[in-house]
């Protein structure tokens, strides 16, 4: 597996963290000049990576947060070429059970942004019998309001 010497370094942040991240090399080792020669490696662009537009060889997979089709997470671009929508998000049954699982008392949901804060509020109160509101939706254009 082989990564640029930015991403490398991020890997390392996130190995200094706890995050279990197997071996990873820079592309620029003697390691991973040799894993490309022989054209058996894995490579990993991140944030900041430049990307081929068209790889010569191998199989793409580009994984994105965004989910861009509902009815399923993976996109075939073509047969070199796939997308999978992958979040570290839970979804609503996932975050019911993290919120049960904490032990609060009460719970205010981020409605900030306009979503279903308010429904989520409801489920609490009625699923989980926990005491909950959705925080206030203020539209302002003022800074810090």
């Amino acid at each position: 597996m082989i990564a640029s010497p930015r991403l490398y370094g991020e890997i390392d942040v996130y190995r200094s963290f706890g995050y279990p991240i197997g071996p990873v090399c820079s592309i620029k080792t003697p390691e991973a000049v040799e894993a490309i020669k022989r054209g058996r490696y894995i490579r990993f662009y991140g944030t900041g990576d430049q990307f081929p537009v068209q790889p010569k060889s191998g199989t793409t997979f580009t994984l994105s947060a965004f989910m861009a089709n509902p009815k399923s997470p993976v996109i075939e671009y073509s047969e070199r070429a796939i997308g999978i929508a992958m979040s570290n998000h839970a979804d609503f049954n996932g975050t019911l059970d993290y919120i049960q699982a904490t032990g609060a008392k009460f719970v205010m949901t981020d409605n900030s942004r306009g979503g279903h804060a308010v429904e989520l509020a409801q489920a609490i109160k009625q699923r989980l019998g926990i005491e909950a509101a959705p925080s206030e939706l203020l539209p302002s254009r003022e800074w810090g309001t």
